[in-house]
């Protein structure tokens, strides 16, 4: 992904919102730049990478938080897999059963509002268990902090990164669910 296709991300954010910025008007009040932005995506992709899962599922309400996880996943080069996170434990653990396949182990990444829903899916059932949640915190203009488990990794937003590549090399950037797929079948 480069400099110029985030800058039309954030100027497209900045236009719908009567503040500068990226901003997150649900659980928490915050705003990027995009440069910040850049910055947050390429440390979320290395992480991502870091922990060498093929999937990596994304339950988050519609906030900066859930769209910086988004494109770190698409970063990455792993597979994006988005849940919708009004759906139960159960529906969310059916819908990747349906698409991934039993045990097939995967990365949650949350924002503050879903990690409890993100918690439960990664612990729900024995045979999910092979999976990793994250959530994911953006502290205010210029830090971000990845949670998961006991550990907790804090980013300065200020400090420049540079992003890899936008999805998998071969194979399916992501799997989307929409509001009509009550988690039968994916898009």
């Amino acid at each position: 992904m480069s400099w110029h296709v985030l800058e039309s991300i954030g100027r497209t954010l900045v236009s719908t919102s009567p503040r500068p910025g990226w901003h997150n008007d649900g659980f928490s009040s915050v705003s990027l730049s995009p440069a910040a932005a850049f910055n947050a995506i390429a440390n979320l992709s290395r992480v991502i990478r870091s922990h060498a899962y093929q999937y990596v599922v994304v339950a988050s309400r519609t906030s900066v938080e859930g769209a910086l996880l988004t494109l770190g996943v698409l970063d990455s080069g792993t597979t994006l897999v988005l849940v919708n996170w009004r759906w139960t434990v159960r529906e969310v653990l059916e819908a990747l059963e349906r698409t991934l396949g039993i045990g097939t182990p995967f990365l949650l990444l949350c924002d503050q509002a879903c990690s409890g829903l993100g918690e439960r899916i990664t612990h729900g059932w024995d045979r999910h268990r092979r999976g990793a949640c994250l959530t994911l915190r953006v502290c205010g203009r210029d830090t971000m902090e990845l949670r998961g488990g006991n550990r907790a990794e804090r980013f300065d937003l200020t400090r420049s990164s540079s992003l890899q590549r936008l999805g998998p090399k071969d194979g399916v950037a992501a799997i989307l669910f929409t509001s009509g797929t009550t988690s039968r079948e994916p898009k």
